[in-house]
Order: structure tokens, then sequence, then C-alpha cells
């Protein structure tokens, strides 16, 4: 599938959603979790901080971003009994640092822009004007907007998906 049908999917079940969670879906989508892993200690001290917190139950176990990376949700992973190591090394597995900001810059005012403002209209002027300060910073990794993570309480990990045991 093409990014825009993960991406679709998302906004379709998060009316919740902004601009700011927009781009961050698609920098996960693009970039995988590689730029979460400076300090493999202390990915492991957060990782476990936040695998002993309790989520949203009822969460899907994943979320797909891409043909190549999905996200995890910590609490149903928990739930449906797999161990936190594995995650964790399925998630340590995951981190590689990688190219392509031409290719995300590309998506991101050509075939993004084009599905939110043919898609869900109500996004589009937010999207442009956030997108625009968010290309003055240069590419980076972003927080969930307020708004998504008081609605949705996001926990979880963003691995590759070749790499889970599901």
């Amino acid at each position: 599938m093409r990014i825009e049908d993960y991406l679709f999917s998302h906004i379709s079940s998060h009316p919740e959603l902004q601009a700011h969670d927009v781009l961050k879906f698609c920098f996960q989508a693009f970039f995988g979790p590689g730029h979460l892993l400076d300090d493999e200690g202390w990915a492991r001290i957060l990782f476990f901080d936040e695998y002993g917190l309790s989520g949203k139950p009822g969460a899907d176990l994943y979320e797909n971003l891409s043909d190549e990376f999905c996200r995890v949700d910590l609490t149903s992973w928990k739930n449906e009994g797999f161990d936190g190591n594995l995650l964790f090394s399925i998630f340590i597995s995951s981190c590689d640092k990688r190219s392509g900001e031409g290719d995300f810059m590309q998506f991101l005012s050509c075939g993004c822009s084009d599905l939110i403002q043919t898609e869900f209209p109500r996004l589009y002027e937010p999207w442009k004007e956030y997108l625009v300060s968010y290309l003055k910073e240069g590419i980076h990794s972003v927080h969930h907007s307020i708004r998504y993570r008081n609605a949705y309480h996001p926990c979880y990990r963003v691995v590759r998906r070749a790499l889970l045991p599901i």
C-alpha cells in the first residue's frame, strides 16, 4: 500500500488529530524510530518507564505507518502476553539512521498535501501553515499535539513490521 493509504486510515480514525500529528505520522512512516536512538541505555530506561505505565485499553496491537514500519501499542503488547524485552530488542533492531529527506519533503508537499486537501479539507489550511513553519526549522521529529495526546493517550514504539513475531 502507499503511505497515503495508511495516512488516510489514520486521519479517518482519529478525528482529534491536528496538522502536527499528520507530520509525526509521515516522519515515522519514512524514517522509522532511528532518530530516537542516540543512547541505547537511556532508550532502555525510557522504554521500560513508559512500558510500566498503563496506556489506553482496547487499542489495536499495532497500526501500520507504511509497508516497512508500524506503531506497536505497549499496553496491548503487554495484554497479549508478549515480553517487553522482546519488543525493546525489536525496537533497537529497527533503529537505523535513514536518509531520504528529499523524498520525504516531496511527499509532504505533494502526496500528503493532496490527500489532506481532497479528503480532509478541515485540516488543509492548518496543514499548509504548519508545514511552512516546520520546513523553516529543517527536517526533524515532532511530538504529538496536546489535543491528540489527551484524546488518544498514545503509548507505542515504532518498529519494522518484518521483525514482529505476529
